[in-house]
């Protein structure tokens, strides 16, 4: 997947940072064996040399420590990491999770504890200690805390020291267990350790961080694992480690449900942007975020969802919204499962949570990939406020609605948002000449234009005999005109729908009804007008 390579920041401007919190800088490393080690021939050099130091030193004596003890006890008790997912294939190709641990990692960082009672007290460690008093009192540690803690809430020194203690504690354990993970017996060595800390700092104190926003899509397959609809979308197969950390964030106290949530094999993912240290920080994990467009460009999501549903009339949705930390220094990542952050929200049909991920899903093709695509391309650019942006909301709300009833409204609001104009006399007569006029210009239609005319009227009909309570007459209409079916003119209307969508953005000049009616109308064969269906 791709990466940003935006440049390691190595001299900040520290005369416009305030003067506690300067960034401390040393030209020298002393490494944990007592030798030093020149700043200028490492690789990268770290935004905190001070803090570099110390974690070199406390990662070496805590390697000594675990490595210490596995030697010294044969039948030693590693456990794995907290909620760990085993995944597997459906006989319909969706994924399956189940809680186990048979492909864990060890968590080493589980042996370390705060009292004498755990296989391995920390607090005897005297360079942890030493990191740790350094990072609680480090300027940007507990900025971030704040950030992490509300900062719109006064807390006082003393309190935000109690609030972060715990964190920093963990992180001398947790960087030990990264060293050994990923290097296993092999001897400590600071060039090692220096990617494994960079990625630590980076995430802590990094003023920006690289992101992807991914969106499972649910209910749904592809014969493809990747497909690129733009410069920064992209439709991806979710590789086993991504479904799995992505599980880990699935409950079913945040109103979705979490079997319905997991049947996905693919996603929307958009690349190229990133977010702050205060907006990262800040991040709750309610589903409001979804609205803050900083963290998560959701109109854009929307809007390749319903490319996608314009092109192929397949239902989809998705449960969650991701944001994917892809860190600049991520040497060893594929150690590790990746850092996500997960946003819960419920945008798919209540038929999903029906058993939907046992029954079998549509595929979408190269060919059909293809043409959302070039859907996807106009419907980028509209403004939010113009028809088509409109309308495309509607469709995306058609396909999720509860009610058909609901859903057949937003039809025909989408409808008249395209096709409609400032002249509302004969308002479904002008539509349905419209929609036929544009039929005509299909060389296979589906249906002919006067069909077409026909069955958009019956489709309004339908509408007004809903909207009005006339519920007598809505079920001898359905068996006069869609064969009893309730489905049917739903289905009829977003058929039409799409077929009209598809045609103004790939026709840009008739996005203006008075340009269908003077060049596909008035220049066109006359289309007769059928009696009154009511």
């Amino acid at each position: 997947m791709a990466t940003l390579n935006a440049p390691l920041r190595t001299e900040p401007a520290d005369a416009a940072l305030p003067v506690n919190a300067r960034l401390v800088r040393t030209s020298r490393v002393r490494t944990a064996s007592g030798s030093e080690v020149a700043l200028t021939s490492l690789p990268n050099t770290p935004l905190k040399p001070e803090l570099f130091e110390l974690a070199t030193a406390a990662v070496h004596d805590g390697l000594a420590r675990l490595r210490g003890l596995i030697a010294s006890t044969p039948h030693l008790h590693i456990s794995g990491p907290y909620r760990w997912y085993e995944v597997s294939v459906r006989e319909n190709g969706l994924p399956s999770f189940s809680e186990g641990n048979s492909s864990a990692p060890l968590a080493y960082s589980s042996l370390f504890g705060g009292s004498a009672g755990r296989e391995i007290d920390r607090t005897t460690i005297n360079s942890f200690r030493l990191f740790v008093d350094a990072l609680v009192a480090d300027c940007d540690y507990q900025a971030m805390s704040r950030y992490r803690f509300r900062q719109d809430i006064e807390i006082s020194n003393e309190k935000m020291v109690q609030l972060i203690l715990p964190f920093a504690e963990a992180t001398p354990a947790q960087l030990v267990e990264q060293y050994q993970t990923v290097y296993q017996n092999a001897e400590f060595d600071l060039v090692r350790f220096l990617p494994l800390y960079l990625r630590w700092e980076e995430e802590y104190f990094a003023d920006q961080v690289p992101i992807d926003v991914v969106v499972p899509l649910l209910m749904i397959q592809a014969e493809f694992d990747e497909f690129r609809f733009g410069t920064h979308v992209v439709i991806r197969r979710m590789d086993t480690r991504f479904q799995r950390e992505r599980a880990t964030l699935l409950h079913s106290e945040h109103h979705v449900h979490e079997w319905a949530a997991q049947a996905a094999t693919h996603a929307v993912v958009i690349e190229g942007r990133s977010l702050s240290r205060a907006k990262r920080f800040s991040l709750t994990g309610y589903p409001w975020e979804v609205e803050d467009s900083e963290a998560v460009p959701i109109t854009l999501v929307e809007r390749v969802l319903a490319s996608i549903r314009i092109a192929t009339g397949f239902n989809t949705g998705y449960a969650q919204v991701l944001i994917h930390y892809r860190y600049v220094n991520s040497e060893h990542s594929d150690s590790f499962q990746p850092d996500i952050h997960g946003i819960p929200v419920r945008r798919y049909p209540v038929s999903f949570d029906h058993w939907g991920w046992l029954r079998p899903t549509p595929i979408i093709t190269v060919s059909q990939a293809e043409d959302a695509a070039h859907l996807f391309g106009p419907l980028e650019q509209v403004p939010e406020s113009s028809t088509l942006a409109i309308a495309a909301r509607r469709i995306n709300d058609c396909y999720l609605r509860d009610r058909k009833d609901d859903a057949i409204l937003d039809a025909v609001i989408a409808f008249e948002t395209l096709l409609s104009d400032d002249e509302h006399q004969e308002l479904t007569h002008k539509l349905a000449l419209r929609v036929a006029a544009i039929l005509k210009r299909e060389p296979n239609p589906p249906k002919s234009p006067v069909e077409a005319f026909s069955e958009i009227k019956r489709i309004y009909a339908y509408r007004s005999k809903l909207v009005h309570g006339k519920s007598k007459e809505v079920g001898k209409y359905l068996a006069k005109y869609f064969g009893g079916d309730a489905n049917r003119p739903l289905a009829a209307a977003l058929d039409y729908l799409r077929f009209v969508m598809r045609f103004l953005l790939q026709n840009e000049k008739y996005r203006n009804p008075a340009e269908i009616d003077r060049h596909l109308l008035i220049g066109g064969d006359e289309i007769e007008a059928s009696p009154d269906e009511e």
